[in-house]
């Protein structure tokens, strides 16, 4: 997916980062790593809030390339890494143990395997301290409706050729600007979510279903008038996204 990606999709403004932003409340003070970053929007905005240090990593090469750019006309101080989220953090020097919170928006959900999964979950807590910290993601609802145009209003659409079942992999388009984006992602239930991030060292495991701002519920059209319903009304009976808070504590002596 391209630089520009979907970012101008408006549920990301009203679901997406409002659930997200709410649930990990105040960064002030805190050291944050955002896992996937993408062109650094969210980067971005902890920097903007008062983190103490903010890193962020992705594969993408011309996704990081963009947010060094941004980085370097608007001189933030956040660094940036070209990193696969699969590989482990051990004994890299300025990211293993160095952070309080981690972030993952669908990074997860790009995982084609669960030890993919399961190896995702190691880098994450591995950026953690060893006597614990916190993991906020969010990942995709395996139960996302699958009946056609479901998800149109808000600029997007699921498809998946399969029964549904656990690892399948589906495709979301986006159109962004009048052009299509397309991702290649997998379908795993909360269990397998949780049995990777237990297996990773996470002990303490909470899902929060996403909700919409008040702006995004006043709003009758929230994608160049492709719907003509208030956000909160589908979104409400099929949420498209999980998100949630999992947090790594040192384990007691048997």
């Amino acid at each position: 997916m391209r630089a520009q990606s979907m970012g101008a999709l408006p549920f990301r403004e009203h679901v997406e980062s409002h659930s997200l932003l709410k649930t990990i409340g105040s960064v002030a003070g805190l050291r944050v790593l955002d896992l996937g970053c993408g062109t650094g929007v969210y980067a971005r905005h902890f920097q903007a809030s008062g983190a103490r240090r903010v890193v962020g990593m992705d594969a993408a090469a011309d996704m990081i390339e963009h947010a060094r750019a941004v980085e370097r006309r608007e001189q933030r101080h956040i660094t940036y890494v070209n990193r696969d989220a699969k590989r482990p953090l051990n004994g890299i020097d300025g990211l293993a143990g160095a952070f309080d919170l981690v972030v993952a928006v669908y990074v997860l959900a790009l995982a084609a395997s669960e030890e993919e999964l399961t190896a995702m979950c190691v880098a994450a807590r591995q950026a953690l301290p060893p006597q614990g910290g916190r993991f906020t993601l969010i990942t995709l609802n395996p139960g996302f409706a699958t009946t056609p145009g479901w998800y149109r209003g808000y600029g997007m659409a699921p498809t998946s050729a399969g029964p549904g079942e656990e690892g399948e992999c589906f495709h979301l388009t986006a159109w962004v600007d009048g052009q299509a984006l397309a991702l290649k992602l997998y379908r795993w239930s909360a269990d397998t979510y949780e049995q990777a991030l237990r297996r990773a060292g996470f002990l303490r495991i909470k899902w929060i279903c996403p909700e919409v701002s008040e702006s995004g519920r006043r709003c009758t059209a929230v994608n160049s008038g492709a719907t003509t319903s208030p956000v909160r009304m589908r979104w409400s009976s099929m949420p498209l996204l999980n998100r949630a808070v999992a947090e790594g504590m040192r384990k007691s002596a048997a």
